[in-house]
């Protein structure tokens, strides 16, 4: 693997009032530091050693046929942007039961982490949702959605400040990606790599998220929307048009390799970062089926308690396992009128497989435990990391 741009580094000062620090630790955090020098990938040759290729090409392969086999599940794919959603967070240790996210989705606010992670599922939606090459425009709206909620005055706009990874002050960080005013370059380079389609998807994909990590061009949430980037990428690119691959779950697995991948990629490496990927993705497609077949299993088990199936019932369990929670307002957007949605639901609250749910907003609330319960061992399987 050679000839990729290595990230290379210029000299920096940093002199800000660190007040709040103690003598010692404002000498150590103040002074002279190295900033991130980006270089250009737009047109940068990618060379893959022949195994790598394989693998990737195989990977790219799983995906597609896995895509194919979820659209007879049609509300596989919100259930899936949720958990991709929620891994993602989880890497960036935000938590949150399956049951509180869905209910932050409908507006309740009574748990922060799950606010922060129904934002994640906003901005995948409108990731995954928006036509058309990907922008720097496009990157800005995902940030916006995930961001609006936790820094209004930052979401949707490239830092104009110096940021730094670890320690309080650049200048004993971990790293110091570019000065701010390097950035707009910088992301309008990166979004013509992600415009090229001469390369393996997954293998763009991997590295366009490294870069984007490199450029850091937020001054928060960019982990989430780097992510949430690659989910948009893999849709375009025709390997996964129609379900979200939750690689943030595969990525989980072991997060010190994919730090570290990051970190290789700053030194000219792609290997380390597009095999990552790689693996994540043999992990994510894994989960995923049994999450999958779960979800299949609540459906059927909801769909067990009735004498006669219609087309009514079939929306609302639709909506129970699309959403895990929902309200009558849902179900009427849905198609199903209130008077039947109501029916219905109180049918399958006397069955046991949904329950009512404290109001929100004023609206009568329902869920669908089955639905969490499967979301939840998903999230405990995909979650369970490696440190070697």
């Amino acid at each position: 693997m050679v000839g990729w741009p290595v990230v290379t580094s210029e000299h920096a000062l940093w002199e800000p009032d660190l007040s709040y620090l103690s003598h010692t630790q404002r000498r150590r955090a103040r002074g002279g530091f190295e900033s991130a020098v980006v270089p250009a990938i737009a047109d940068a040759q990618l060379t893959l050693t022949s195994e790598l290729a394989q693998l990737v090409i195989a990977a790219q392969q799983m995906v597609s046929e896995f895509d194919a086999s979820s659209l007879g599940s049609v509300p596989f794919a919100s259930v899936l942007l949720r958990s991709e959603s929620a891994s993602s967070s989880q890497i960036e240790a935000l938590t949150a039961s399956a049951r509180r996210l869905s209910l932050a989705m409908l507006g309740d606010g009574r748990s922060a982490n799950a606010v922060l992670i129904a934002a994640n599922v906003r901005a995948m939606l409108e990731a995954t949702s928006t036509p058309g090459p990907i922008t720097v425009d496009t990157i800005l709206t995902i940030h916006q959605a995930i961001m609006r909620d936790h820094d209004p005055a930052g979401a949707g706009r490239l830092r104009t400040e110096q940021v730094w990874i670890g320690g309080v002050s650049p200048v004993v960080a971990r790293y110091a990606p570019p000065q701010a005013e390097r950035v707009p370059a910088a992301m309008e380079d990166l979004v013509r790599f992600i415009g090229r389609t001469d390369l393996p998807p997954l293998a763009q994909a991997a590295i366009a998220h490294a870069h984007f990590e490199t450029v850091h061009p937020f001054t928060d949430g960019n982990g989430r929307t780097g992510r949430a980037l690659v989910t948009a990428m893999l849709r375009r690119s025709g390997i996964a048009p129609h379900v979200p691959i939750p690689l943030s779950a595969g990525l989980l697995t072991n997060t010190d390799t994919y730090f570290a991948a990051l970190t290789a990629y700053r030194n000219g490496d792609v290997a380390q970062i597009v095999a990552r990927f790689v693996a994540a993705t043999d992990s994510a497609i894994l989960h995923a089926r049994t999450l999958r077949d779960d979800i299949d299993q609540v459906r059927r088990s909801i769909l067990d308690t009735a004498t006669r199936v219609t087309p009514a019932l079939r929306a609302v369990i639709n909506l129970c396992v699309a959403d895990g929670a929902f309200t009558a307002r849902t179900l009427t957007e849905a198609g199903v009128p209130v008077a039947t949605a109501y029916r219905i639901v109180e049918r399958l609250v006397a069955a046991g497989v949904l329950r009512q749910e404290r109001k929100i907003g004023g609206q009568r609330v329902w869920s669908a435990p089955g639905v969490f319960q499967a979301l939840d061992r998903f999230a405990q399987a995909a979650g369970r990391r490696t440190w070697r």
